[in-house]
C-alpha cells in the first residue's frame, strides 16, 4: 500500500469525511495500486475510480470498464474488489481447464458478473456496497466526465458530496516509507539514464538520438519512460516541443 493511513483518516476526520473517491491517474494508483489505462490513454473521455472508507482505507473497490478489469490484477493485495461496466467479450476456453487464483479471479470479475450499464452506475454501486449512500463523501472531480457531477448528487440525494481534490494532495503531501523507497529507486534509474545519454553525446548526434538512448536505458532498467526531454543549446528555452 501507499496510503498514509494514519495522515488519510486524520484528514477525513477534521473534513467531515466518511469516503473518498479517486478519479484521477495519480489517486487511482494511490488508493488502489492500479494505473487506470483509461484516463491515462482518454482524459477526459475514460473513466475509472478507486472508492474508500475512512474507515477501511486499505480495502478499496476498484472500478473500470469490464474491458480493463484485468488491471486489478496489478493492484496491492487488499484491492480484492473490483465493480466493472459495460460489455466486453473475454476469451475463454473457462471450462476443462485449470484456471490459476488471477484467472479465477478475472473470471469472476468480468464473465460471471453482470456489468453495470455505465461508469456512473458502477461507480453508484461501489458508494452503496460500502454504506456511503447517506454519508459525506469527497470526489476527487478532476477526472470526471462532465456531467458526472451532477449527476452523482442527483443519483444519491442523501449523501453530502463535496470536492476533494485538495483533501487528496493534503494527504499525500506527506510520503509513506514505501512512496519514499519508490522514489530512491525511481531517482536512481534516472541517473543512469542521464549517464547513459550522456556516453552518446558527440559531435552529430541529435536530441532525438539521445532523447532513445535515455528511454533504451530507463526500460532496460525496468521502468517505463514519461516525459523525455533533452535539448542542445538554445532548444532548452523551447523545451517541451519535439525533439
Amino acid at each position: 500500500m501507499l496510503v498514509n493511513v494514519e495522515r488519510l483518516q486524520q484528514i477525513m476526520q477534521q473534513e467531515g469525511l466518511d469516503g473518498l473517491v479517486g478519479t484521477s491517474t495519480g489517486n487511482i494508483f494511490y488508493l488502489s495500486g492500479v494505473i487506470s489505462d483509461a484516463p491515462r490513454l482518454f482524459p477526459g473521455e475514460g473513466q475509472a475510480y478507486a472508492v474508500i472508507t475512512r474507515d477501511q482505507p486499505t480495502d478499496p473497490i476498484y472500478i473500470s470498464s469490464t474491458a480493463e478489469s484485468d488491471q486489478v490484477l496489478d493492484g496491492f493485495s487488499t484491492t480484492q474488489r473490483s465493480i466493472t461496466y459495460g460489455k466486453f467479450y473475454r476469451e475463454g476456453p473457462f471450462s476443462g481447464i485449470e484456471l490459476s487464483p488471477d484467472e479465477q479471479r478475472l473470471k469472476a470479475i468480468s464473465v460471471d458478473t453482470e456489468p453495470a450499464a455505465s461508469p456512473l452506475d458502477a461507480l453508484v454501486l461501489a458508494i452503496q456496497k460500502l454504506g456511503l449512500a447517506e454519508q459525506r463523501i469527497g470526489v476527487d472531480e478532476l477526472a470526471l466526465r462532465p456531467g458526472y457531477w451532477e449527476a452523482l448528487k442527483e443519483r444519491l440525494p442523501k449523501a453530502k458530496i463535496k470536492n476533494a481534490v485538495d483533501t487528496l494532495r493534503r494527504i499525500r503531501k506527506v510520503k509513506t516509507p514505501e512512496e519514499i523507497r519508490r522514489l530512491r529507486a525511481v531517482t536512481h534509474i534516472v541517473e543512469n539514464a542521464i549517464i547513459a545519454a550522456a556516453a552518446v553525446a558527440r559531435e552529430g548526434v541529435t536530441e532525438y538520438d539521445m532523447a532513445r538512448e535515455f528511454d533504451r536505458s530507463i526500460v532496460s532498467q525496468g521502468a517505463r519512460p514519461e516525459f523525455t526531454m533533452i535539448r542542445f543549446g538554445h532548444n532548452g528555452v523551447a523545451g517541451q516541443v519535439i525533439p
